[in-house]
C-alpha cells in the first residue's frame, strides 16, 4: 500500500467516524443509555482491533475500517464525556 492510499484510507475511516457519529450514534446513546452504549461500542472497537491481527488483503483492512471501527468510536467518545458530565462534580471536571 502506497502512502497516498494509505491517506484515502485513513481519510475514508475519519469520514465514516464522523457520518457514523452524526447519524447513528446520538440516537443510539439516546435509546440505550450511557453504560449499554459504552458496552456496544467498546465491543465493536475492539472487536475490530482484534480484526485487524487477521487482514491479508486490502479488502479486508478496507471493510474493517470503513465500518466496525469508525462505528465502535463514534460511539465510544460522546458516552466517555457524558459519562465525565454524568459522575463527576463541575469542580472535578477538569
Amino acid at each position: 500500500m502506497t502512502q497516498s492510499e494509505g491517506g484515502v484510507l485513513f481519510m475514508t475511516s475519519a469520514l465514516c467516524l464522523f457520518t457514523y457519529g452524526v447519524l447513528l450514534a446520538g440516537p443510539i446513546i439516546d435509546k440505550m443509555g450511557v453504560k449499554m452504549s459504552m458496552i456496544l461500542g467498546l465491543a465493536c472497537y475492539g472487536f475490530a482491533k482484534f480484526l485487524l491481527i487477521f487482514v491479508d488483503t486490502r479488502t479486508q483492512l478496507t471493510v474493517v475500517m470503513v465500518t466496525v471501527l469508525p462505528f465502535g468510536a463514534s460511539i465510544v467518545f460522546p458516552c466517555t464525556m457524558l459519562g465525565v458530565k454524568k459522575l463527576t462534580y463541575e469542580s472535578g471536571r477538569p
